[in-house]
């Protein structure tokens, strides 16, 4: 399927065009436009924008909010020569943060993608590759570790959560302004009426949809 997607830059105004969408916004700071058939030069790009901006924080075009987090840091060597890499995680373009190993100047040096695909930069012995993938995997669960303790909220009591959308995925349906009881982590009742529950810890998800299994 061919690819055609431009963007434009003039008098604070952006303005982007592709075979399936299109859009414009006005800005008056830094932000960066991420194409939706993306290509490694254009994740290099990201993170040398990320590395350059004070609190390595950036907004997106379309939209959205990108963020640099150092994970990782390992000299390599290779007969005379030797390269610090720096291991970053860019958040805020999935679920989990895009990994790959950087350079000094920000440039790609290596990744890998989940052990059945692998960049190394030319000139490097593939030999390399194994450590590096072991220092990435362990970074990530840390940092993804991290992150849930952090986010996670616990409660000793029920939790009631009142006025969200459920995804019926038996029924293949949204079920709108539902009221849902969670006892000892599981999902004991679910009602069109709200719900009495006593000492429970109250949640409502006006607006939010609850989707089984996130």
């Amino acid at each position: 399927m061919p690819v055609n997607e431009e963007f434009t830059l003039k008098d604070a105004v952006a303005t982007w065009q592709g075979t399936d969408e299109h859009g414009s916004a006005k800005t008056s700071e830094a932000q960066f436009y991420i194409p939706k058939n993306s290509t490694l030069a254009v994740q290099t790009q990201l993170v040398k924008a990320l590395l350059a901006d004070k609190d390595h924080s950036i907004g997106l075009l379309p939209q959205g909010q990108a963020q640099l987090h150092k994970l990782d840091q390992l000299t390599l060597e290779q007969g005379d020569e030797k390269k610090t890499v720096h291991l970053y995680g860019v958040s805020g373009l999935g679920f989990t943060p895009n990994l790959a190993w950087y350079d000094e100047s920000g440039d790609l040096f290596a990744a890998d993608e989940g052990g059945w695909f692998a960049i190394l930069r030319k000139g490097w012995d593939k030999s390399h590759l194994q450590q590096l993938k072991e220092r990435q995997v362990a970074a990530s669960d840390q940092f993804l570790l991290d992150i849930a303790e952090k986010h996670t909220h616990t409660s000793a009591q029920p939790i009631l959560i009142s006025n969200v959308n459920l995804v019926d995925v038996e029924a293949s349906k949204l079920r709108k302004r539902r009221h849902l009881l969670v006892e000892n982590g599981k999902i004991t009742k679910i009602s069109r009426r709200p719900i009495k529950a006593q000492n429970a810890t109250r949640i409502d998800a006006k607006g939010h949809t609850l989707i089984p299994g996130l």
